[in-house]
């Protein structure tokens, strides 16, 4: 790897990035989220990272977080509660970790 593209890695971070609030959550089955089809340009930095992997760390951590308070919530007959729990659910399951240097974060 050349000095100069060794550098430029270095220089990238990562973002958690979340949906924007137009992408309402929707599934396409019981576990699995319908994509959400707003630019990435519009999606929310939850948070930065310097390398990838402590990004893809937290990624993980959000979803099992939230399937825990799913299988939770589950067995409850409160409405709101497992409603409210099902948007926390399909957030960490479209969250994304993206590179600081991704293209798609300037276009819109």
């Amino acid at each position: 790897m050349k000095l100069c593209h060794a550098a430029a890695l270095a220089l990238t971070g990562w973002y958690l990035m979340v949906p924007p609030g137009t992408c309402k959550p929707q599934w396409a089955s019981q576990d699995k989220p319908a994509a959400c089809t707003a630019p990435l340009s519009e999606w929310i930095v939850a948070l930065s990272f310097s390398h990838q992997d402590k990004c893809e760390a937290e990624l993980g951590a959000d979803i099992s977080f939230a399937r825990q308070q799913m299988a939770s919530a589950k067995g409850s007959d409160d409405k709101m509660l497992v409603n409210s729990t099902r948007k926390v659910y399909w957030r960490a399951l479209t969250e994304r970790c993206v590179s600081t240097d991704d293209p798609r974060l300037g276009q819109q």
